[in-house]
């Protein structure tokens, strides 16, 4: 259960817009639940499957990001019911996959319906073709320009097309924060590699391990320090620089920071135990995903981490 509140709570921490002027309407994205592995369950499939769906509900009661759950206002019982579909993996069952048609195409349409300019078809095409992961503004605009959109870059135009874009999961745009709203990610691949580097060192092992000590504390305590981001980041980009999509530190952190997977503390942060070295850093990060079992203990300290109320809620589930 955990996985689906980090899962909801990372999709709500990108995007929660209202998804209509309907009562009914779900927050943007819709979230539609699909469980799979039904073929495990043999003959206590439908038992099971009523067991999942009531702890699910319970478990999602009252939580904000809930509403992004389709049919949510029906309660969220009966939308599980109604648009939580369970799939083989064994054998292709053309009943639940038209079922998830359907439901695909029921929750869309109120977003797809909607009125947008042509132009921003060309563009979402274009988009398609682009070899890097992310892109500047400048680059967007330009992109959008040789498509027919003629707005003034940073134009309440550009800016409305930005979201839209946005809004729909075409690219990632970070408006508000300084060091992101110059970027575009146009790439889920290129965000995805870049999580696997940063949050759990993945192609480490593989580059002379000359920092076992961070590599330990972030694997199994959740402790990520600055400087083994900084060379982290720095495989990354390495690896990305033929497509030139290299990432400053800062602008790491901040990414990183939005999806609300780490928070920053006080290197001199009371509940750190003096079997983590980090006697020189600068910048330390608890990853929350990855804290060991009764890490919420670590917070009894009279020194309150330096944390966002969305990333506290990585430990407190219910508030």
């Amino acid at each position: 259960s955990q996985n689906i509140h980090f899962w909801m709570k990372m999709v709500h921490s990108v995007c929660h817009e209202p998804g209509g002027d309907s009562d009914k309407s779900s927050l943007l994205p819709v979230i539609l639940p699909v469980a799979t592995h039904l073929d495990l369950l043999g003959d206590a499939a439908e038992e099971t499957k009523e067991q999942i769906i009531q702890t699910v509900a319970k478990e999602l009661e009252g939580k904000l990001y809930a509403q992004h759950l389709a049919g949510h206002k029906e309660g969220l019982m009966n939308a599980l019911r109604k648009y939580c579909i369970f799939l083989s993996n064994k054998d292709r069952d053309p009943v639940a996959i038209g079922q998830l048609q359907d439901a695909v195409v029921e929750v869309s349409s109120p977003v797809l319906s909607k009125e947008h300019p042509l132009v921003y078809l060309k563009i979402e095409s274009a988009l398609l073709n682009i070899k890097k992961g992310v892109i500047t503004t400048k680059e967007f605009h330009s992109i959008a320009f040789s498509c027919g959109f003629l707005s003034v870059i940073n134009s309440d135009e550009f800016l409305d097309a930005l979201k839209h874009f946005h809004d729909r999961g075409v690219v990632l745009h970070f408006a508000s924060t300084d060091s992101l709203k110059e970027l575009v990610i146009v790439s889920p691949h290129w965000l995805a590699k870049f999580l696997s580097y940063a949050l759990i060192a993945q192609p480490y092992e593989h580059t002379g391990r000359r920092h076992d000590h961070a590599f330990e504390i972030l694997t199994q305590r959740g402790i990520l320090l600055g400087s083994f981001l900084t060379y982290m980041l720095g495989l990354f980009n390495k690896s990305e620089s033929i497509l030139g999509c290299a990432m400053e530190q800062n602008q790491a952190v901040d990414l990183l920071k939005e999806f609300g997977f780490v928070a920053q503390i006080s290197p001199k942060t009371n509940f750190l135990s003096s079997e983590v070295q980090i006697a020189d850093e600068k910048e330390v990060y608890i990853v929350p995903s990855l804290l060991p079992e009764g890490a919420p203990s670590l917070m009894q300290t009279a020194e309150k981490p330096d944390c966002s109320t969305r990333v506290v809620h990585f430990y407190f589930p219910d508030h």
